[in-house]
C-alpha cells in the first residue's frame, strides 16, 4: 500500500525490542491501561483516504502475529492523522487496526458486519477478522437425526449465544453454546452452529462480525456509525420424514478505541449485535424454516434480530440475537416428531474503550461499551 520505514510492532505481553530503536509507542497495552495492542514506530506516512482496504492483501502497512495460541494476524495501517470522511469498503480475513500519531476521526459510516448467505461460512461472508481459527467448535453444531435435526447454537463472543432447539425425537440434539472466553487480542466474532440434518438439510450458521481497532496518540472522535454485527442463521430444510434444524446466528465482532481521549458525538452508533437463529424445517413440501434476521444498525439497542419462524407450526423457531442489554435467546424445541429444531440467536460482540477521558454526547452503543 505505502512504504513505511523502521516500523516495529509490539504485541500483547512483549517487552523486548531486540536491538531496534523503538521510536514512539501508541496504544495502552504497554502502560497498564488494558489495551489489546501496542505499536511502536519511528516514521509515519501522511493519510491518503482509500476507497477500500483488503486486510488479506497488500493494503496493510504491516501484518503482525498476535500472542494468542493460534498466532492470529492483524492488518495494521499507520498515518499521522486519520479522517474517515468518504466511502470505505473493508474486507478480508484479518482484523483491521488503524493507528494515528495524533487524531483519528470517523465521520461516515463504516461496515464490518457479516454478510447473509447460504454458503459454508467462508471468509467472504464473515466480517474482516471474523470466523477465525479460535472459533472452531463442535459443541455448537446441531445433531443429525432422520426424525428431525437439532438446531445449531448461536455463536458466543462478548456475550453467550443461545442454545439450539432439540427435535422431539432427538432430545439432546440442539447445539450447546460455548462459554465466553476472555478477550486478549484483536479478533472478530464467530459463526453460529450448523443445524443438524435429517432427510432435509440443516441450515448453515450465520457468519461472525468483523474487528476494527482504532489507536490514536491524542484523540479519537466518533461522529458516525460503525457496524460489526453477526449475520442471521439459515433455516432448516423441509422433509416429510425428518426435517433439518435451523442454523445458529453469528456473534457480533469487536470494535475497539484506544487513545488518551475519546469523544463520542450525538448520532454516533457503534453496533456489534448478534444475528437471529434460523427456523427449523417443516414437514410439508416447500416448508423450509425461515432465515434469522440480520441486526439493524439504525436502531441497535432497541431492535433485536429476530429468529426465523419454523417451516410449519410444530417446527422450532429460531432465537433472537443479542441486542443492547438483551442476551441471545435459545432456539425452540419441536413439539412433535419430524420437524427440525430452531437455531439459537447469536451473542453480542465486544465494544472496548481504553482511555483516560471519555466524552459521550449521546452516542448509541449496542452492546454497552466496556471502558478502562
Amino acid at each position: 500500500m505505502r512504504s513505511v520505514v523502521a516500523v516495529l510492532v509490539l504485541l500483547c505481553g512483549c517487552d523486548a525490542v531486540w536491538g531496534f530503536d523503538q521510536g514512539v509507542c501508541y496504544g495502552r497495552n504497554g502502560d497498564g491501561g488494558g489495551g489489546l495492542l501496542q505499536v511502536c514506530t519511528n516514521e509515519i506516512p501522511a493519510w491518503t483516504h482509500p476507497a477500500s482496504i483488503n486486510t488479506s492483501g497488500a493494503d496493510c502497512d504491516r501484518v503482525v502475529r498476535q500472542s494468542d495460541v493460534d498466532m492470529s494476524e492483524a492488518c495494521v495501517i499507520f498515518a499521522d492523522a486519520i479522517v474517515i470522511d468518504g466511502a470505505l469498503e473493508i474486507r478480508g480475513g484479518r482484523p483491521l487496526v488503524l493507528v494515528a500519531v495524533t487524531d483519528l476521526t470517523v465521520a461516515v459510516d463504516i461496515r464490518l458486519s457479516a454478510k447473509h448467505g447460504p454458503a459454508a461460512m467462508p471468509d467472504s461472508l464473515a466480517g474482516p477478522g471474523g470466523n477465525g481459527a479460535g472459533c472452531v467448535s463442535t459443541t455448537i453444531q446441531g445433531k443429525a437425526s432422520t426424525k428431525g435435526g437439532g438446531g445449531g447454537a448461536g455463536a458466543s463472543f462478548g456475550g453467550e449465544g443461545g442454545a439450539g432447539g432439540s427435535a422431539f425425537a432427538n432430545p439432546s440434539g440442539g447445539g450447546v453454546a460455548e462459554q465466553i472466553a476472555p478477550l486478549g487480542v484483536v479478533r472478530g466474532g464467530c459463526g453460529g452452529g450448523r443445524g443438524g440434518s435429517g432427510n432435509g438439510a440443516g441450515g448453515q450458521g450465520g457468519a461472525g462480525g468483523g474487528a476494527l481497532y482504532l489507536i490514536a496518540g491524542r484523540s479519537i472522535t466518533i461522529a458516525a456509525g460503525i457496524d460489526a454485527s453477526g449475520a442471521g442463521g439459515i433455516g432448516g430444510g423441509d422433509s416429510t420424514s425428518g426435517a433439518g434444524g435451523g442454523g445458529g446466528g453469528g456473534s457480533g465482532g469487536l470494535i475497539g478505541f484506544d487513545a488518551p481521549e475519546i469523544v463520542i458525538e450525538r448520532g454516533a452508533r457503534v453496533v456489534a449485535n448478534g444475528g437471529g437463529g434460523g427456523g427449523g424445517g417443516g414437514v410439508t413440501s416447500g416448508a423450509n424454516g425461515k432465515d434469522g434476521e440480520d441486526p439493524d444498525p439504525a436502531s441497535p439497542a432497541s431492535t433485536v434480530a429476530a429468529g426465523g419462524f419454523g417451516g410449519t407450526a410444530a417446527a422450532g423457531s429460531g432465537g433472537n440475537g443479542a441486542a443492547g442489554a438483551l442476551p441471545a435467546v435459545a432456539g425452540e424445541n419441536t413439539l412433535v416428531m419430524v420437524p427440525g429444531g430452531g437455531g439459537g440467536g447469536g451473542g453480542a460482540g465486544h465494544i472496548k474503550l481504553f482511555a483516560q477521558t471519555i466524552t459521550d454526547d449521546g452516542g448509541a452503543f449496542s452492546p454497552p461499551y466496556e471502558s478502562r
